[in-house]
C-alpha cells in the first residue's frame, strides 16, 4: 500500500485507467474479471482499459490463470521493467542518488559527499553526473520515465523551493524546470524530509506505518509527517519545520531565520559543532583539544560523547533533551503512533541521543498520547530516502494525468 500523495483530478477515463493499473500492480486483481468485480466497471471499460495499459507496455498478459467455470482468464501482470526512475536526495553535506524501476523498487544507490552551500545549479550538476553513471547501469530496465528531487528545506506547491538558509541562491528556484529541460521527463521535488518519511513508512512490515513522525537531525532539524497514510504538507508547504519551533527563552542565540530560542540554535548539528568550539577554547574538553576549532565537526563531539569526555557527553545530552521537548509538542498536536529519529548526528549518537528523547517525551508529552507510541532510530538513511522519492515518482507517473500522455 503506497503513501498517498495529492495529485490533480484526472478525467474519468484516466481515472479508470488509473484504477486498472493500480489493481493490477498491487495484484488485487490479475484478471478482467477480477478487474470488474472489483471496480464495479462494465465489461466494455475493463476490456478497453486493459488494452490501453498493454498497448502502453505498462501490463503483460500471461498463461491462462485457474478457470473457475467458462473460458480461463488471462493472467495480467504490471511491467515493472517498462522503464525506471532516478532520484537524488540533496542535503547539506551529502547527496544519494537512487535507480529504481516502475514498481517503485530500488535497483541500485550511490552516494558522495557534497560541500556545505552549493549553489542550486552546482548541486544539480553533480546529481547529473550521478545520473548519468546510473543510466549506465547493468541494473537498468526501460527508458527513463520520471525524476525524483528531495532538496534541503520546503517546496512551495508550485514546485519551487524556499530559502532554506538566507542569501543561498535556493530562493524559488525550480528544480523541476532544470531538470526537464534536460531530460524530458516529468520532475516532482520535495522537502527530502518529507520524502525520508515517506520511505520510512514504506519500510514497515507487513504494512506502511501509517501514523509516522520522521525527524532528521543533520547540519539543521527538519521533519516529515505522515498521518492516516497521507504525507501532511501543510497550507503552503512549510510543515515539517520542527527545527524553527521555541524550545527556550534564551535569547543570546539568534536563529538564522531571525528568532530566538529556536530548536535548530541549541540541537543542530550546527549548533552542536558551535558548542564544540567553545568547549575546545575553554579546556572544558580534553578530547577535542587534539583538534583545531576548524576541524571540529559534529561526529566528533558525538564521538567525544561515546568516549566519556563530559563537555561533550554534557552537549549531546542537552541537544538530545531539547529536541526531546519538541518532539513532545509534536507528539500532543499529532498524535503518531510511531516517531523516528535520523539524520547524521542522532545516526552518530545512537542511543546517547534517542534516549534522552525517550525519557522527554515521556516526561512532558499529554499521557494519552504516549501510551501506544514507539520512538526509535532510523535503520537506514540512504536506502529509506531513495525508496520514498522513488515511490512518489512511482505514484506521480501512475496518476491519471499523466498516464493520459503515456508513450510505449
Amino acid at each position: 500500500m503506497p503513501i498517498t500523495v495529492e495529485s490533480a483530478s484526472p478525467a474519468t477515463s484516466d481515472a479508470h485507467l488509473e484504477q486498472v493499473v493500480r489493481l493490477i500492480r498491487d495484484r488485487q486483481a490479475t484478471t478482467r474479471p477480477a478487474l470488474m468485480n472489483l471496480t464495479g466497471l462494465s465489461r466494455k471499460i475493463v476490456i478497453q482499459r486493459v488494452d490501453q495499459l498493454i498497448a502502453m507496455g505498462l501490463v503483460r498478459e500471461g498463461p491462462a490463470a485457474a478457470s473457475t467455470g467458462g473460458r480461463p482468464a488471462g493472467q495480467l501482470d504490471f511491467a515493472a521493467d517498462a522503464g525506471c526512475v532516478l532520484v537524488v536526495l540533496l542535503g547539506a553535506t551529502g547527496m544519494s542518488a537512487g535507480l529504481a524501476d516502475l514498481a517503485g523498487r530500488v535497483l541500485k544507490v550511490r552516494s558522495s559527499e557534497l560541500p556545505f552551500g552549493l549553489q542550486p545549479e552546482e548541486a544539480l550538476a553533480r546529481a547529473r553526473m550521478e545520473f548519468a553513471e546510473l543510466l549506465g547501469d547493468p541494473a537498468r530496465r526501460g527508458p527513463l520515465r520520471g525524476i525524483g528531487v528531495g532538496v534541503l528545506g520546503p517546496v512551495s506547491p508550485k514546485g519551487l523551493t524556499m530559502d532554506t538558509f538566507p542569501n543561498s541562491g535556493w530562493s524559488a528556484f525550480s528544480v523541476g524546470d532544470w531538470l526537464s529541460d534536460s531530460y524530458g521527463v516529468p520532475v516532482w521535488v520535495d522537502n527530502e524530509v518529507n520524502l525520508m518519511a515517506i520511505g520510512e513508512s514504506l519500510s514497515r512490515t507487513p504494512q506502511p506505518a501509517p501514523s509516522l513522525l520522521y525527524v532528521k537531525v543533520g547540519s539543521g532539524i527538519g521533519a516529515g509527517l505522515i498521518n492516516d497514510g497521507r504525507l501532511y504538507r501543510g497550507a503552503s508547504g512549510v510543515a515539517g519545520e520542527i527545527g524553527h519551533l521555541t524550545v527556550s527563552a534564551d535569547r543570546s542565540r539568534v536563529c538564522w531565520c531571525g528568532n530566538h530560542g529556536c530548536l535548530t540554535m541549541f540541537a543542530s548539528g550546527r549548533a552542536i559543532v558551535g558548542l564544540g568550539i567553545e568547549a575546545r577554547l575553554s579546556g572544558a574538553s580534553p578530547y577535542l583539544e587534539k583538534l583545531t576549532p576548524e576541524q571540529i565537526r559534529d561526529v566528533d563531539v558525538v564521538a567525544g560523547a561515546h568516549a566519556g569526555d563530559g563537555a561533550c557527553s554534557q552537549i549531546i545530552d542537552r541537544a538530545a533533551v531539547s529536541l526531546g521537548l519538541a518532539v513532545a509538542g509534536a507528539t500532543n498536536l499529532f498524535n503518531p503512533a510511531l516517531i523516528v529519529i535520523g539524520g547524521r548526528v542522532a545516526t552518530a549518537a545512537g542511543e546517547l541521543f534517542t534516549e534522552p528523547i525517550r525519557q522527554a517525551v515521556d516526561e512532558h508529552a499529554f499521557l494519552l498520547a504516549t501510551a501506544d507510541i514507539t520512538i526509535e532510530r532510523s535503520s537506514g538513511e540512504e536506502e529509506v530516502g531513495v525508496q520514498g522519492a522513488a515511490s512518489t515518482v512511482v505514484e506521480g507517473l501512475l496518476s491519471g494525468d499523466h498516464l493520459a500522455g503515456w508513450s510505449a
